[in-house]
């Protein structure tokens, strides 16, 4: 049988030939990307094993940028922590990453730029300044588990990187960019 090559569409352009523009799926063994919908591009990703997921943060940490922010969500267990420990790999921290779930927020050195590492999964409802965003653009890489419980700490440019449990050990990673540079980077591991 033969076998699509990933491609992602922007703007209704596609970098596939002979594929239709709008809303459809090219696959390539696991992985499957979607075109773009409302000037966001989406990325989907599937692994099969925590393995293929430290694999995937891997990747995302060699092409993440000074002052970038990933927002990682998805149900307890999914693999948000695993995805950072590989991301954290992937910008050559060697330090063991664990969940800042009670110290709410960890500083990784060590790499190519600094990993600030926030859990805000207790920060739901709490109004007060506890001063992230001061290490948020410090020319560091910023990964936020639980984003949504402090909505005042999104920019207005980010990737979002949503983690649904499949069957057994398999995630699916929907990867949305908003902002030019987080397209270019989902471009990049495309």
């Amino acid at each position: 049988p033969k076998i699509a090559m990933p491609a992602i569409v922007n703007r209704g352009r596609c970098r596939f030939p002979g594929v239709i523009s709008g809303l459809f799926f090219v696959f390539y063994k696991r992985t499957a990307i979607m075109s773009q919908a409302n000037d966001m591009k989406t990325l989907i990703r599937r692994t099969e094993n925590r393995a293929e997921t430290h694999a995937l943060g891997e990747q995302l940490g060699r092409h993440a940028k000074e002052n970038m922010v990933f927002l990682l969500s998805g149900d307890l267990g999914a693999g948000k922590t695993t995805l950072t420990q590989g991301i954290a790999k992937g910008l050559g921290i060697r330090r063991n990453v664990t969940s800042p779930t009670f110290t709410i927020q960890k500083l990784y050195r060590g790499g190519r730029i600094l990993l600030n590492h926030i859990d805000a999964y207790r920060l739901e409802g709490l109004d007060q300044d506890l001063g992230f965003e001061e290490y948020m653009y410090d020319g560091g890489l910023t990964v936020i588990e639980w984003a949504q419980y402090a909505p005042q700490l999104i920019p207005e440019e980010y990737l979002s990187v949503k983690i649904t449990l499949l069957e057994e050990d398999a995630r699916q990673f929907v990867l949305e960019a908003v902002g030019a540079q987080y397209e270019a980077l989902l471009e990049e591991i495309a």
